[in-house]
């Protein structure tokens, strides 16, 4: 296995899960509905530098990762469930 040297192996990294559960039937609505495909770009750097900030302590992560996804919940009107998260770990 590979390991992780920068923050472009984390932005691949980040672009391939995202693809993954774009394509998912599932969580594709939910995903799609919290992010406008013009914001797709904006978003996938977002998280880069949040797992950038994780694993080599850039503090290029500004936000609340926490609060971002109980939004995400509520514009769902709180339907994500369990049956959800365990589709997102896998």
């Amino acid at each position: 296995m590979k390991h992780i040297k920068s923050r472009e192996d984390i932005n691949k990294i980040v672009r391939k899960f995202y693809g993954k559960v774009r394509d998912n039937e599932i969580l594709r609505p939910i995903v799609t509905k919290d992010i406008p495909e013009d914001k797709w770009d904006f978003h996938m750097e977002k998280i880069t530098d949040f797992w950038d900030s994780a694993v080599f302590g850039s503090m290029t992560f500004k936000g609340n990762p926490a609060n971002s996804h109980v939004n995400v919940d509520q514009k769902n009107n709180y339907k994500i469930t369990q049956e959800h998260f365990s589709i997102w770990l896998n």
